[in-house]
């Protein structure tokens, strides 16, 4: 209707031609936006398909609708205890920390693995007659098997030499194919729930409930919790930072922005950097970065000769859930605090770049996928449940009679208050190019 009005009226005075020049500034802002997310647009398209767009979602009004779907829930919530929760229970029992439990625990698996390999040899190799020249270190290894410390080592120096370059079960094969199922055997694994009871009985308990309760977390049969990726996750954490780089790169196309994807974050030292590590924020050796993340995702950075200022921080996710945005914003954002609040330097290319930056640089989250907020809010109630084990003893007999732990809904209600508000705090930059669930 405004713009009828002013076309409809010759433009005869000042006023009518300065209307018309702000008009002609906005649509020629106007356009340029377009035309710009029409870049960016075409490509998203040639990296994930026609259709696809790049859509931005505030992460507080995702937060909010999370939190709004629990208002209309029960007062309590029920989380079935699973397998996984079976470490932070007995942990939690002991009293030791994650970082304790998980040194225990392969220092444990290695004592074993070096008992049953001690034993077979005794037992089962000594008695066998291996051609000198076929494995050289064979009866040097038999007389001195008791002073090696690990098995790996006590294996792979029997089958030492040209012809079997440590496998013993090739030298097995050749020698004795009755004992290859006998080593198959002694170089497999310990189960993890065998590894649990042998490591409950040596710690042992002095009080009675207390026993009784370490060992029926060993013992109990406890549903099996979701299936993992078999490697862990790693090639669909690989796949989005491919995806975050290819991004960037498009966005940044036409600009002086370089992007440096990753970027490890070292203490300074005088050993050399490794050939693997490109990219490495140097800071100052005073810096303590234990907790802390050591490896960005990305970061857009320009230089100003010798020295460059660093515009954002950026971490990809395959999915984001409540929980890792809470380790994002304070772990990588607590990194990135550290670093400009001592003297630190970049190394990239080669060259050595002091960081400039007169103020913090943007933090910036991609993902590929971001949950439905119902389904967030039954993840940030497993994880409650899961803190709640990890942390408080005296629900864990209870959790072990009937399979369950209560969660409270406020305990849910002020986990996503607080991550609410440190995105408000923070205000990172969101980006989500790909809403499709991942297969």
């Amino acid at each position: 209707n405004t713009l009828k009005k002013w076309f409809s009226v010759p433009p005869e005075t000042t006023k009518d031609m300065t209307k018309l020049t702000l008009l002609a500034s906005s649509l020629l802002h106007f356009f340029s936006s377009i035309s710009n997310r029409a870049h960016q647009k075409s490509h998203l398209d040639r990296r994930y398909g026609t259709g696809v767009v790049e859509m931005q979602f505030s992460l507080v009004n995702y937060l909010e609708q999370t939190i709004s779907t629990l208002e209309d829930e029960t007062t309590f919530f029920s989380v079935t205890v699973n397998d996984s929760h079976r470490k932070s229970m007995i942990r939690n029992l002991l009293g030791i920390s994650k970082a304790t439990m998980s040194k225990e625990l392969r220092l444990l698996r290695q004592k074993d693995s070096l008992i049953k390999a001690k034993a077979f040899t005794a037992t089962k190799l000594r008695s066998l007659e291996v051609p000198l020249d076929a494995a050289p270190q064979f009866q040097q290894g038999i007389d001195n098997y008791e002073s090696f410390e690990t098995s790996q080592r006590l294996l792979s120096f029997l089958a030492g030499g040209r012809t079997y370059q440590g496998k013993l079960d090739r030298l097995l094969k050749d020698v004795c194919p009755d004992l290859v199922m006998d080593y198959e055997c002694i170089v497999k694994e310990v189960p993890d729930k065998e590894l649990l009871k042998i490591y409950v009985e040596e710690k042992g308990a002095a009080d009675s409930q207390l026993n009784d309760s370490l060992i029926k977390c060993v013992e109990m049969d406890f549903p099996r919790a979701a299936p993992q990726p078999s490697d862990g996750g790693r090639r669909r954490g690989k796949k989005g930072e491919c995806d975050l780089k290819e991004y960037l790169d498009g966005l940044h196309s036409d600009s002086s922005v370089q992007i440096l994807a990753p970027v490890w974050v070292r203490n300074k030292s005088r050993k050399p950097i490794s050939k693997r590590c490109s990219n490495v924020i140097q800071v100052s050796p005073e810096v303590d970065l234990n907790g802390m993340t050591t490896e960005f995702d990305a970061i857009s950075v320009q230089l100003q000769g010798h020295s460059l200022q660093i515009a954002q921080v950026w971490e990809a996710k395959a999915t984001l859930d409540p929980t890792t945005l809470y380790e994002i914003l304070t772990k990588k954002y607590g990194t990135i605090a550290s670093i400009f609040r001592n003297p630190s330097q970049l190394v990239f290319n080669g060259e050595c770049y002091a960081i400039a930056n007169q103020k913090m640089p943007k933090l910036g989250i991609f993902t590929t996928r971001l949950p439905e907020s119902s389904d967030a809010a039954q993840l940030a109630i497993n994880v409650c449940g899961e803190s709640m084990l990890d942390r408080d003893s005296s629900i864990i007999p209870s959790a072990l009679e009937y399979g369950e732990v209560t969660v409270p809904r406020e305990k849910v209600q002020q986990q996503l208050e607080s991550i609410l508000h440190l995105v408000q705090e923070i205000q990172p930059d969101f980006v989500c190019p790909a809403v499709s669930a991942l297969t």
